[in-house]
């Protein structure tokens, strides 16, 4: 595998890795609670690490956003050629209820509805997550109050979390184990209260609506020397769950 294409690999196996989290942080909230988010934007720096280097094999920055109708977005860039200069959008729309990511490695969009139940659940903003315990260990970053926060994921994966109470319990480090020994880091550089600039949750007129599949044809077609982003397995479990959001509401 060349060093382009697993460039291309470790951005998508990031993202999964933030589901991931975000997938354990939001299994402790609360159903049925919609208080107004805190707005902010936070730029953010992810690392790996083999088990056998203490320099990081890769460093990636990016952007998170959070309006204060409980929508968010994550921005990634391509940081090498022919990717360079050109981004990736993911964001939850509450207000339209829908998920989207806009891809501009493909000049493509895929978006899918929320069902009301997904819209309530993403948009509650409980903070039982660092909050009411007085067990927790506390630390100050970025200025913040923070507490550590445990969780243990698939696979033997354990991950801490710094979670800041005055941002609605967002996470400003998070620190990853994987076995056997590599591990990871994503970390605020620094946070910038107040509702994020509309254009993160904007889609370019001229953009596409694609299926996965048919995001990842489109780039292989468009940059033949990286190949396919992700596997045909990969491309049909996305299309199946595209056509199941949008079986359940309107697109």
């Amino acid at each position: 595998m060349s060093r382009k294409l697993r460039a291309i690999v470790f951005v998508l196996l990031t993202a999964a890795a933030a589901i991931l989290s975000f997938a354990a942080v939001r299994s402790l909230r609360v159903l049925g609670q919609a208080p107004a988010r805190r707005p902010f934007t936070a730029v953010m720096v992810e690392k790996h690490y083999r088990a056998d280097s203490a320099e990081p094999t890769f460093t990636y920055v990016y952007l998170r956003a959070f309006r204060s109708d409980g929508s968010d977005v994550t921005v990634r860039r391509g940081y090498r050629p022919p990717l360079e200069g050109k981004e990736i959008r993911w964001f939850f729309d509450l207000t339209g209820g829908k998920t989207v990511t806009v891809d501009g490695y493909t000049d493509s969009v895929t978006t899918s509805p929320m069902s009301e139940r997904d819209v309530r659940f993403h948009g509650s903003w409980p903070k039982s997550e660092c909050t009411g315990r007085t067990d927790l260990p506390r630390s100050t970053v970025l200025g913040y109050q923070a507490v550590k926060v445990q969780e243990q994921l698939a696979g033997g994966m354990v991950l801490d979390l710094l979670m800041a109470p005055a941002l609605d319990c967002f996470a400003l480090e998070e620190h990853w184990n994987f076995a056997p020994g590599a591990k990871g880091t994503r970390q605020a550089l620094y946070v910038v209260e107040g509702e994020p600039a509309p254009a993160l949750f904007g889609i370019p007129a001229t953009y596409v609506e694609r299926l996965p599949s048919e995001v990842a044809a489109e780039f292989a077609r468009r940059y033949p020397e990286l190949g396919p982003p992700y596997t045909d397995e990969t491309a049909r479990r996305g299309d199946e769950k595209y056509y199941r959001a949008r079986s359940q509401g309107q697109p």
